[in-house]
């Protein structure tokens, strides 16, 4: 799913401060004993959108330095 591990979402997203199950989901199976993983990539445009603005202030504030 376009390189992205669910598990490294979580990982990720709490680092950040976003509460549980906010981007990725786990499913638990009783038939099967085993979890299943997904992203909710709607919700996962907001914090990629923001990622991108900071990072694009930053390389404009250091393209000025120069």
């Amino acid at each position: 799913l376009f390189g992205f591990s669910s598990l490294h979402v979580k990982e990720v997203m709490l680092g950040l401060g976003f509460g549980e199950n906010t981007i990725y989901s786990e499913k638990y199976s009783e038939e099967e004993d085993d979890t299943d993983w997904g992203i909710n990539l709607p919700e996962l445009i907001a914090p990629l959108v923001s990622a991108i603005q900071e990072l694009s202030a930053k390389v404009k504030k250091l393209e000025e330095e120069k």
